[in-house]
């Protein structure tokens, strides 16, 4: 094979190019079929690879430098395995490589895991043609030196395991080499087609010379196909035609003409590339069109009419009907709102999926908002009827974003935009509606970006601080610890709570980034108090995006070891929110839980599935969300809610705090319903660290130096003196 046979010395032209362009990898690759191999590499671990996927058969197709300037964003390859795993390809480009008689054997590329989005400046293009003219040569050269050599036997190597047919014609037009490939391609074994006419192959139809470009090469020495690949149709020994390519190439040999040929069943590659095609355009589940089929089909409806009407499904709760019924249901319930979606819809409209619970329908020319509209609560009620998942009844609502073409926008790039935006309000609101796109939406969205960019220079700044709220037993009335609240000090519009900031900051991509500025901050601030009062809990709010990172569990676990806090010292408050996210897994969770970290409940008794999520998740604390606490002195049933909830936490094993006691009767109620902690106004407001210690912590009794060894070695974590 090439890659057996590869010359070392190729190792210096790679080299070469990786140094010339600035990049990890570069590749000389050879391609053998549906192989390619690459035959010199610099920074790549495989071998080989499959052609049908690789971008070096583009470079070949092109004839040309095919320049890649960010295939992240390339519709050709966004979702090519080579970029979305091993080797992370975003930057490519690469040139072709041919034999003498124009034939293609491979390629030189280069390749970069970091996007160009200025692509090659003719300079380097002259530079990349001028390497591959070089390794174009050299591969040249050692062709002739294997011929010279005795390529005889090299060569019925390399057939014997192409996948390709090789086939060899004698000067009197017989065939006198057959490999394994030609076996299964054609149907005769080697000896039954050595020593026949080449006319065994072609259709009778074709057997007239001037009906077979392959006959008039052979028999009357046309040269003008040689190196080209030709398609054409051969006839195997059942009677059967197959289609295949077919490649020529000749020589002089002892005084007479040969000929050679290279035939590829293209059936395989047809079927592969039907099946690339359908990985580019269509949603494997469902079979619908994906967002990027949805975006050409629509641009063309757009071109022909100017005018359309986008919607936007998304099936509520989606991820606590995969948890409950299992992701086989869920499967099944996503193709079963395709089938439902699609039987609504007239033969012109575009149903496509475009997300893990998100379908889009685009109506050409419906421009009005009551026709939408209509359309829409259409399609709904056939989509939320009672789902059956193993005899079980689920009930499904959806969400809905409609955006109009031209009212909204006149193309299909902001039309979806507009229709997402649209979405977003309806889920906001509550879910199970539709919502039309307002042009107000998209100045929020600006004004989203704008303080996006605003924090993105308050982290730069330090200008966010961390506030302390206590935490108290309610009998005997002692301090536990504290809640660490996010503040922002603005430079012009001062000290900013987390109401006006924190949900910008959750939809942002510094979530993460701030998250472990808190969880680092708070944990070094406890470690700071325990040292003055002896055992104290820090709770600490995780942000969604944290989970996403993948390395919460790490970043939590390192940041206590450094600071020698015991993993009780920390309590970690999670949301509902955060909990019914679909993009949100709770391993980490469960492994903290596990390490002894607590896991808070906030805002319990508010959301959808409270109960379920006592079974499934590893909570240790509930919080009484201050909703119920504040009007459960005047309401029975925030009163009821309240006792209620304290009531579950002990019959689960749980602890239970209450937030936003402001009042005695508030906290007397409390304590008559046995009630364990509480927070609020009543007993201190949220403060800076200065302010909270001299509040709260200044009078208590420091802890002995023989009382603080014993504790800290009651918490594994005894220094030396």
């Amino acid at each position: 094979t090439a890659e057996s046979n590869a010359d070392p010395s190729f190792d210096h032209l790679i080299n070469l190019a990786a140094q010339l362009f600035f990049v990890p990898i570069s590749t000389l690759t050879i391609v053998e079929g549906g192989t390619q191999f690459h035959y010199a590499k610099k920074g790549l671990q495989a071998s080989q690879g499959d052609r049908a996927i690789s971008f070096c058969a583009h470079a070949i197709a092109s004839g040309d430098i095919f320049v890649v300037p960010d295939a992240a964003i390339d519709e050709r390859f966004y979702d090519n395995p080579l970029v979305l795993g091993e080797p992370y390809i975003r930057f490519y480009a690469g040139v072709s490589i041919r034999a003498p008689g124009g034939y293609p054997i491979g390629t030189l590329c280069i390749i970069d895991t970091k996007p160009r989005p200025r692509g090659l400046t003719c300079f380097e293009k002259q530079n990349l043609q001028g390497l591959a003219r070089i390794a174009q040569d050299k591969l040249e050269i050692i062709r002739l030196e294997a011929l010279r050599e005795g390529g005889e036997r090299r060569f019925q190597k390399i057939a014997a395991h192409s996948p390709d047919g090789i086939l060899c014609v004698d000067p009197t037009g017989r065939i006198a080499f057959w490999n394994a490939a030609s076996e299964q391609i054609f149907g005769y074994a080697a000896k039954a087609a050595i020593g026949e006419k080449i006319e065994l192959i072609v259709p009778p139809r074709h057997r007239d010379p001037q009906a077979s470009f392959l006959l008039r090469a052979i028999h009357a020495g046309e040269t003008h196909l040689l190196g080209q690949t030709v398609p054409m149709q051969a006839q195997r020994k059942d009677g059967t035609e197959v289609s295949i390519d077919l490649s020529l190439s000749m020589w002089e040999e002892g005084g007479g003409t040969y000929f050679g040929a290279i035939a590829r069943d293209t059936t395989a590659r047809r079927e592969n590339e039907d099946r690339l095609f359908r990985l580019a355009h269509f949603d494997t589940l469902t079979d619908l069109p994906n967002r990027a089929a949805l975006r050409k089909r629509v641009n063309n409806a757009l071109q022909l009419e100017k005018a359309g009407a986008m919607l936007i499904f998304n099936l509520d709760r989606f991820k606590y009907i995969n948890d409950t019924l299992g992701h086989d249901a869920g499967d099944l319930m996503i193709k079963t709102v395709a089938m439902r979606l699609s039987k609504t819809v007239r033969s012109s409209d575009v149903v496509a999926r475009i997300g893990g619970d998100e379908f889009a329908l685009f109506l050409p020319g419906v421009t009005e908002a009551q026709v939408a509209g209509d359309i829409a609560d259409f399609a709904i009620a056939a989509l939320t009827k009672p789902f059956d998942a193993g005899g079980l009844k689920a009930p499904v609502s959806f969400s809905v974003g409609i955006s109009l073409c031209p009212q909204d926008a006149d193309n299909e790039s902001n039309l979806l935009i507009c229709a997402d935006l649209a979405l977003v309000k309806a889920k906001a609101d509550g879910r199970n509606r539709k919502i039309f796109f307002e042009p107000y939406l998209k100045q929020r969205e600006l004004d989203q970006q704008a303080l996006e960019q605003e924090m993105r220079r308050a982290i730069k700044r330090s200008e966010f601080e961390l506030f302390y709220q206590p935490q108290f037993n309610i009998e005997p009335r002692q301090i536990t610890g504290a809640e660490a609240l996010l503040r922002w000090r603005h430079p012009q519009r001062g000290l900013l709570s987390p109401a006006s900031f924190i949900a910008a900051l959750e939809a942002s991509s510094l979530a993460a980034t701030v998250g472990r500025w808190v969880l680092q901050t708070a944990c070094a601030q406890a470690a700071e108090w325990r040292e003055r009062i002896g055992d104290f809990r820090m709770g600490i709010n995780l942000f969604s995006a944290q989970f996403h990172a993948g390395n919460l569990v790490e970043d939590v676990l390192s940041t206590l070891r450094s600071l020698n806090l015991p993993t009780s010292a920390l309590e970690l408050e999670v949301t509902e929110n955060i909990v019914l996210r679909q993009d949100v897994t709770l391993l980490p969770l469960k492994d903290l839980h596990r390490a002894g970290v607590g896991i808070a409940f906030d805002d319990f008794g508010t959301g959808f599935a409270s109960l379920m999520l006592l079974k499934q998740y590893p909570i240790t604390r509930l919080k009484i969300d201050q909703s119920f606490v504040r009007n459960m002195c005047t309401s029975v049933e925030d009163a009821a809610l309240v006792r209620s909830i304290t009531y579950l936490g002990r019959s689960f094993g749980l602890e239970v705090i209450a937030e936003g006691v402001e009042t005695d009767e508030q906290d007397a109620h409390l304590r008559q319903i046995g009630c364990q902690e509480v927070q609020g106004y009543l007993f201190g407001r949220p403060l800076d660290a200065a302010a909270f210690f001299d509040a709260h912590l200044a009078t208590a009794r420091p802890c002995l130096d023989d009382e603080l060894v014993l504790m800290h070695a009651a918490q594994g974590v005894v220094r030396s003196s």
